[in-house]
């Protein structure tokens, strides 16, 4: 299993974005989609054919949604964020 890194801006004394959490996903990692309105993180996987959903509050996977076999591009969704494509 790969990993997604959860990250934040960090505070003013801060030189950048910090790592806060690793969180395992599947194999190959990307896209990654957040929607700041619920705090969700889309962490697609395309070597597995899936997308990890993950709380950003709790930096826990909620879900694992297998995609199929035909392989995974890319991920979107409308705005505002209430529907995932």
């Amino acid at each position: 299993m790969a990993v997604a890194a959860a990250v934040v801006a960090g505070s003013a004394a801060a030189v950048g974005p910090t790592v806060i959490a690793t969180i395992p996903v599947g194999t190959g990692p990307f896209p990654v989609g957040v929607d700041p309105s619920s705090h969700t993180v889309y962490v697609a996987s395309p070597s597995d054919a899936t997308v990890s959903v993950i709380d950003g509050t709790t930096n826990t996977v909620t879900a694992t949604i297998p995609v199929g076999d035909q392989g995974l591009f890319g991920l979107g969704w409308t705005r505002p964020a209430t529907s995932c494509i």
